[in-house]
């Protein structure tokens, strides 16, 4: 499908570094394009990460080698000592740079380009790996854990709030909900589908939210059940601010190769504000777990 996204000097076309330059009058698009230096497996997460990323309107990003080099420290690390965030100076596999990697990734037990997968179809840990000013991400995989920093490289970038995810008229969307610590909200034996999700500029404040979901069927579309998690609501009171999202999360798996029918109101600082689109699913999966 077409993808939509800011004009930039210069951006990041699969596994290559794009530069730009559009004559005045439009007449012509001028172009250089060089491969970047990765190994295969960089490649690879690269080119997952970053269709996530443009299926959504947001800018992709490069794998900077210094920020990956400081998740692989990490990962040596919970490869000792378990899966953690924060490093113990007093245990083995120490380090000032894997410790500062491990508090700004995300976490998971799986392969990075499935990592990223989860990532994308989780709440909390979706909002870090997925903001407009990120400009390049660092990458760390071990025998048993991936660490993906996508802080550490960020810079303003104007933009248009919300960020909607998934966007309107996008397709191939995973199902199911990643399950993840902390949980936002989702009951205990509830098998949740894949999170749509309404993140705002910092500072905004968000009010009286409430969403509905349908999916289209041939009688018309029919309502799914959801939870709706806001910042003047949020669904696990651990997490007060909501990351000024609005997450809808579907009570039951969305069904495969299905549209659906979002609608969300709310109110923005203090006016009635409302958006409602379509996205379609793809294939089933995943429901792995994150940290």
């Amino acid at each position: 499908m077409p993808y939509m996204l800011p004009y930039e000097e210069k951006t990041i076309v699969g596994v290559s570094n794009v530069t730009w330059r559009v004559e005045p009058d439009g007449s012509a698009v001028h172009y250089l394009k060089e491969p970047l230096p990765l190994a295969e497996g960089q490649r690879k997460i690269l080119i997952a990460f970053n269709q996530w990323r443009l299926m959504n309107g947001l800018p992709a990003v490069r794998i900077n080698s210094e920020l990956t080099d400081a998740c692989m420290k990490h990962c040596a690390y919970m490869d000792r000592n378990g899966m953690e965030h924060v490093q113990e100076p007093d245990k083995q596999g120490y380090t000032v740079e894997g410790d500062q990697a491990g508090r700004r990734s995300c976490l998971s037990e799986e392969s990075p380009d499935i990592s990223v997968t989860m990532f994308y179809a989780s709440f909390y840990h979706r909002l870090p790996v997925f903001l407009p000013g990120t400009r390049s991400i660092g990458v760390g995989h071990s025998g048993r854990y991936t660490a993906i920093d996508a802080l550490s490289d960020k810079a303003d970038r104007p933009w248009l709030y919300p960020i909607i995810i998934p966007a309107p008229n996008t397709f191939a969307h995973p199902t199911l909900f990643a399950r993840e610590s902390p949980n936002p909200g989702i009951p205990e034996g509830m098998k949740a589908g894949f999170p749509i999700t309404l993140t705002f500029e910092k500072g905004a404040k968000i009010t009286e939210a409430r969403a509905e979901l349908r999916y289209r069927h041939r009688n018309g579309y029919l309502p799914t059940p959801v939870l709706v998690s806001s910042p003047e609501i949020p669904a696990n009171k651990d997490r007060p601010d909501n990351r000024n999202t609005i997450c809808i999360i579907p009570r039951e798996p969305l069904r495969p190769g299905a549209t659906y029918q979002v609608e969300v109101h709310w109110k923005e600082n203090g006016e009635e504000r409302r958006e409602e689109w379509l996205f379609n699913t793809g294939r089933m999966g995943p429901n792995p777990r994150l940290r």
